[in-house]
């Protein structure tokens, strides 16, 4: 992440509202530090979107044959978690911090394997996204550290 940006900051509420008063000092806050954002990763994610989630979910009816069987509350809840880890995805990206994706995806596999969803799943849909985002590394980096925490899967599988 980008060096650290100093705000003003008050230790109590008169302090506080000496800091509001003072426009100077609000406005003194530096613009944020957002150069990695020039490689467009995010705006391409951000416009794939629904081709990723389309393509994803056909992948994992054709290895998952379960998930064609699935009603349509399931269905929508699939779709859903695929458009939940691109758009962590892309938050990651957009402040270059791969813990904001890592700790989802942690957070994520918890929840589904509360529903009956094998982590083996995740993984392939991490997989998927990283095959059909090979062009931006900033993108692939963040899937793989997603899916160094998964728990073990069988990797044949995904």
């Amino acid at each position: 992440m980008g060096a650290a940006t100093r705000v003003a900051w008050a230790a109590d509420a008169p302090a506080a509202a000496d800091l509001l008063r003072d426009e100077r000092a609000l406005r003194a806050v530096p613009p944020a530090d957002l150069a990695h954002l020039a490689d467009d990763e995010y705006a391409t994610l951000v416009n794939r979107r629904g081709e990723l989630i389309d393509s994803a979910l056909a992948e994992l009816a054709q290895r998952f044959p379960a998930t064609r069987d699935q009603t349509p509350a399931q269905l929508d809840s699939t779709v859903s978690d695929l458009g939940y880890i691109l758009d962590f995805l892309g938050a990651a990206l957009y402040v270059d911090d791969s813990s904001l994706f890592t700790e989802f995806v942690g957070w994520l596999v918890t929840i589904l394997n509360s529903r009956g969803v094998p982590a083996v799943t995740v993984d392939a849909s991490l997989a998927h996204y990283g095959r059909r985002l090979h062009d931006s590394p900033r993108a692939v980096d963040h899937l793989q550290r997603g899916r160094a925490v998964l728990p073990a899967v069988d990797r044949q599988a995904a």
